[in-house]
């Protein structure tokens, strides 16, 4: 037992590696095998993917104003200004190129998450007013309908992720918006959580 109170108190004593980007980091997704690590930059759209078994990395630029990314199946997804989403790197990173593009009918794609074979892309909807969620199939590239695309209650956006059966969208200040996935169906919290919410 003594053991365990020495290790809890140990500090580490080197640092494993270090990286300078000439931009602040949005985001950060790993992939399912722990394998590679991508860094959103701001500003750039770039995105870097970072191997974790030797640390070299690769830049990828799908397009102008990625909004979000999200690994599926240790394969890269990048949401983009104009309502596509690009896929880049399926099990291989030989092809430093963009693979498949998805799209979904609607506007700039402000992030992405994913669970059980479908895409939950948050956008900004296309006629104005607040941002959609939308539910994309991967296996057939279509979007789901019957609920979706699921319109938020509030304008603004922070942050998204899921937990559970919920799509949870930090929107500003206060501002939580929950999307049942498997209805489409949101709710707001009505300003009553907590102040500056972000989402780990």
């Amino acid at each position: 037992m003594f053991w365990m109170f020495g290790i809890h108190l140990a500090v580490a004593d080197r640092l494993a590696y270090t990286e300078s980007v000439g931009a602040s980091i949005l985001d950060v997704v790993q992939s399912q095998n722990g394998r590679k690590v991508a860094l959103l930059e701001s500003g750039s759209g770039a995105v870097l993917e970072l191997s974790t078994l030797d640390w070299s990395y690769e830049s990828w630029a799908p397009c102008t104003g990625v909004g979000g990314i999200v690994y599926v199946d240790n394969t890269l997804y990048a949401g983009c200004a104009d309502g596509q989403i690009k896929e880049y790197g399926a099990q291989s990173s030989e092809n430093s190129e963009a693979g498949d593009t998805l799209s979904i009918d609607g506007g700039a794609i402000l992030s992405l998450n994913h669970k059980d074979g479908v895409l939950y892309v948050l956008a900004e909807n296309p006629n104005g007013g607040n941002p959609r969620v939308h539910a994309l199939e991967l296996s057939s590239g279509t979007e789901r309908s019957g609920g979706y695309p699921s319109t938020l209650g509030y304008s603004a956006f922070e942050d998204a992720d899921i937990v559970g059966n919920f799509l949870i969208v930090t929107q500003s200040g206060n501002a939580v918006s929950k999307v049942d996935l498997p209805s489409g169906g949101a709710t707001r919290n009505n300003n009553q959580g907590p102040t500056a919410v972000k989402l780990g």
